[in-house]
């Protein structure tokens, strides 16, 4: 079945589609950004000011002008110049032979051309097998278009197509899921399962990289405790040399790998979260580390609508 386009354009609360959220919103970001037409943006720019201009008429008064309108319209905001940003430098990555690739032909070659075109009879259902091959085929462009990808607008893309298969593979290995299971999951499961991943990878790297300042100091603790003393600048660097050559020699990189991930993560979790004025972990570990990314004018508009506590980053950088 075809995911319906008005969910992958969507950039509501609700998603009522079999996808789940899966597939909420950021399909459409994407064709924004491989739109070559360069006012492609300019409608959601247009429409993310408009509704600022609303919360701020609405709020006129008030005192402390951070209202939910005023949440939306700085996240709608800084969608725009996310996705701005990305577009940038993904189509600076584009080698310029397919820049100008010509379109593919179009011209049916199954021979439905003159008066029988369009009236070819639907094929029959797929039948179990069937489904089990497409969905490898699936899994393996998909994993195969992540590990070749040159941007974070391919990972995006890679990423958000694993989300509905990981779900489709659930329900393979366990069956259809209940309607109040995929309601709840339809909510704010997919975008916190990446807010989660986000966390942990960089708690995981912060640990991968104290590895040697840990072991030295463990080190130096035994090796230190008698009379004769090793100096602690050998010690530490003893350490560093050997864990240097180990990680080199091993291609130990799966931490550095996963963490060239969180950009594109944070990406889809912004463009995927239906609401991130009412999931906060959203706006603190996805959209506020994205700030590099921003103009003065988001920066101005997320720090009039959220708190400290939610945008660290950008507090500090905007005083």
């Amino acid at each position: 079945m075809t995911h319906p386009s008005n969910c992958e354009r969507a950039d509501g609360e609700t998603c009522k589609c079999r996808c789940n959220n899966t597939r909420h919103g950021w399909p459409g970001a994407v064709s924004l950004i491989r739109d070559p037409s360069p006012d492609a943006l300019d409608d959601f720019r247009e429409r993310a000011d408009r509704r600022w201009e609303a919360a701020e008429r609405k709020a006129s008064g008030n005192r402390y002008r951070s209202t939910i309108g005023h949440k939306r319209a700085a996240v709608d905001t800084a969608r725009e110049q996310v996705l701005r940003a990305l577009r940038a430098v993904h189509r600076s990555a584009e080698p310029r032979a397919e820049q100008q690739r010509p379109p593919p032909d179009s011209t049916p070659d199954d021979g439905a051309t003159g008066s029988g075109a369009g009236r070819r009879e639907s094929p029959p259902p797929p039948t179990s097998d069937e489904e089990a091959d497409t969905a490898a085929r699936e899994r393996a462009d998909t994993d195969r278009k992540l590990a070749t990808a040159r941007t974070d607008v391919d990972r995006v893309e890679a990423v958000g197509e694993l989300l509905g298969q990981v779900l489709d593979q659930v329900e393979r290995d366990f069956g259809p899921l209940g309607a109040g299971t995929r309601a709840a999951m339809a909510e704010h499961f997919w975008c916190e399962l990446l807010v989660q991943l986000v966390v942990v990878i960089e708690e995981s790297k912060r640990a991968w990289d104290a590895i040697p300042q840990v072991v030295g100091k463990q080190l130096d603790k035994v090796v230190n405790a008698g009379r004769r003393k090793i100096p602690a600048k050998v010690v530490s660097a003893c350490v560093q040399q050997l864990w240097t050559r180990l990680t080199e020699a091993l291609g130990l990189t799966g931490i550095a790998q996963a963490t060239a991930l969180l950009p594109a993560l944070r990406t889809l979790a912004v463009v995927l979260c239906k609401s991130p004025p009412r999931h906060p972990a959203v706006v603190r570990h996805c959209l506020d580390p994205l700030q590099e990314l921003l103009l003065e004018k988001a920066k101005e508009r997320l720090k009039q609508a959220f708190g400290e506590s939610l945008l660290p980053e950008i507090h500090a950088r905007l005083g």
